[in-house]
Formats: structure tokens, sequence, C-alpha cells
């Protein structure tokens, strides 16, 4: 993987198959700071990649994808999953754990049909604008696709330069549960309802 400052710097995997749900990604198979297999990045102008960290402070005690700040130039990086199979008309849901570390911080999810920033056309959510410091957040956001096919869902760090960490780490990807779960900051969080499907359950459930 190539972390300089070019134009434009995209690290695929080609040789991967598809997937179905539910998918899950904890970058526990990584080796730092590369992101595991299959797991695509691109960077675009001068901006920073994301990496691998392994356990960067309290709040993510095990391997997580990590943007660290570039003094001179404004966040453009992205991460990717695997190419999952989807349906059209059926409601999914991504869930994530992410954190800052008491700087201002941008983040955006969006899916396509390649890994690629110039592939990512829908966006799912837009964090815009925001800090978690003293604990993480967990977002949960749904979304249906068009056409029946294969799609990859991106992570998107935009922040401004000269900010500080964006982390993010235990995703999910699975047909949305009966019931909305909402979102959940720190320790104090909503139980979740995805029953044995969810392979990150007690991440989520309150200590």
């Amino acid at each position: 993987m190539n972390y300089s400052f070019n134009s434009s710097v995209a690290n695929f995997a080609t040789l991967c198959g598809t997937v179905n749900v539910p998918y899950t990604l904890d970058f526990e198979s990584a080796i730092v700071p590369a992101f595991p297999a299959c797991v695509a990045t691109q960077t675009v102008g001068s901006s920073n990649a994301w990496t691998v960290a392994s356990a960067p402070n309290a709040s993510f005690p095990s391997k997580t994808a990590r943007y660290s700040y570039n003094y001179y130039y404004d966040a453009d990086a992205w991460f990717f999953t695997v190419g999952i199979n989807l349906t059209a008309g059926t409601s999914y849901t991504v869930r994530y754990r992410y954190g800052t570390t008491g700087y201002d911080e941008r983040l955006e999810v969006k899916y396509g049909t390649t890994a690629t920033a110039a592939g990512m056309s829908t966006l799912v959510f837009d964090h815009g604008t925001f800090q978690t410091t003293g604990g993480t957040a967990t977002k949960t956001a749904s979304f249906t696709v068009p056409t029946t096919g294969v799609y990859y869902l991106g992570w998107h760090c935009y922040s401004l330069y000269d900010q500080n960490s964006l982390y993010v780490d235990d995703i999910l990807v699975d047909v949305s549960p009966a019931l909305d779960m909402g979102d959940s900051i720190g320790n104090t969080s909503t139980k979740l309802l995805w029953g044995c499907r969810n392979s990150f359950r007690n991440r989520y459930e309150p200590r």
C-alpha cells in the first residue's frame, strides 16, 4: 500500500469474491498498518490514507481503522467493503462504531457498484462535522438498492487539515431488523434485537 501524497492512490483487491449478508468487518485479521485482505482503500489529492491501528486508545482496544491528520492538506480518504450481494426492495442496515480524539472530524458513508471514490454513487449517512470526546458512538443507518446486484460500501473521511484522528470499527451490514435500534453514545446503548445474526452483539449491550 502506498501512503505518499500522490494525486490519487488506490489499493484494490481484485481477486476477491462477493459475500452475502450478514457481513462483518472488525479489522482483526489485518497486518498493521495494512487493511485486511479484500478491503480496498483510496486517497484523492494530497490526503493521508486510512490505515489500521492496533489498540489505538481505551475506547478502541483492538485493531481499528484510523485516519490520522495531515498538517497541510484536507482529508479525502476512503476504505471499502468487499462486494456484497444485495436485493432490490430489501431494507438493509449498516452499523458501526466510530470516534474522535478531541478535534472536529468529518465522515460519510456511501454505497456504489465499484470500490472507488467515483463509484460511490449514493449517500447512506453524512455525519458532517462532529466530535465524540469521552467515548465512542455507534451509528445505525438503513438503505435500499435500486437493482439487485453487487454493491460496495465506502467510509469517506473528509476532515479539514491539522485535526487529529478518526476511528471506525465493528462494521455490520445485514437485513434491517423489524424495530429501529437507534444510535448510542459512549457506554450507554440501546440493546440490540438482531439476535444471533449479529456476531458483535455483546459489544453493544450495556455493561
